[in-house]
């Protein structure tokens, strides 16, 4: 059994673009094209949930936040509605 590779441009249109946020990673941190990646799904998919596990500085959590429509952060099991940017 072998796992494909696929093209982000086969999965994201080139028109859906992101604007990151802290972009230039530290070491733990995913790396600025992953995070460009995540991003742009998020932008693209337009999800009414997202459901993070946060371990490290919060760097991926608020790029999501950013490119979602409406967003609701849990931290330390309490839920806070945001304001959209």
């Amino acid at each position: 059994m072998s796992v494909s590779t696929v093209s982000v441009k086969d999965i994201i249109p080139e028109t859906i673009q992101a604007t990151l946020i802290e972009d230039a990673p530290v070491d733990g941190n995913v790396s600025r094209d992953e995070l460009e990646i995540i991003s742009r799904l998020v932008a693209y998919l337009k999800p009414q949930n997202i459901f993070e596990f946060g371990t490290f500085d919060g760097r991926t959590t608020i790029n999501m936040a950013t490119h979602a429509r409406t967003v609701r952060v849990c931290i330390r099991w309490t839920c806070h509605a945001l304001s959209h940017y």
